[in-house]
């Protein structure tokens, strides 16, 4: 996992980031599969640029947490514009928006009941995920990613 205190959101940069005299916020991650992708980046100089499918829970609720955790080990969030350091220009032909859903949320309610709410992966980032996994480099961990999976 990541525990690593967050700086508070800034309006101003639309960004939180890590830093030592935040709060402390703690980011558990799973990796299910990882692909490989020949993209173009800036240059427009192919490059293969590996990614990772991560099933994450969050031990705390900090704004733009998962977001600002992954990026800082180096690793944003496909087509995620503000913690990108690099901006890949044709993540649209595969992924046409930042790659993050909430499948499963779990609380408690005022009267102490557990609401539970679950949503599938919305189409668009069901088929990138299959147009990411059709490319060759695919190497699946643990939870093989399998087209159709909950994830």
């Amino acid at each position: 996992g990541i525990f690593a205190s967050m700086s508070a959101f800034r309006p101003e940069t639309g960004r939180a980031v890590v830093a030592s005299q935040g709060k402390d916020a703690c980011t558990y991650y799973q990796v299910l599969a990882t692909s490989a992708l020949a993209l173009r980046m800036e240059a427009s100089i192919p490059s293969v640029t590996w990614f990772s499918l991560l099933r994450v829970r969050i031990g705390t609720g900090r704004r733009h947490q998962i977001r600002a955790h992954l990026a800082s080990l180096g690793r944003p969030l496909v087509a995620d514009a503000t913690y990108s350091l690099t901006l890949l220009k044709d993540y649209s032909e595969w992924c046409p928006r930042m790659f993050l859903h909430c499948r499963r949320v779990a609380l408690a309610d005022l009267g102490g009941h557990e609401f539970v709410a679950e949503a599938a992966l919305p189409d668009d980032l069901e088929i990138a995920l299959s147009r990411l996994f059709r490319s060759s480099g695919s190497k699946n961990e643990e939870s093989d990613y399998k087209e159709g999976e909950e994830v």
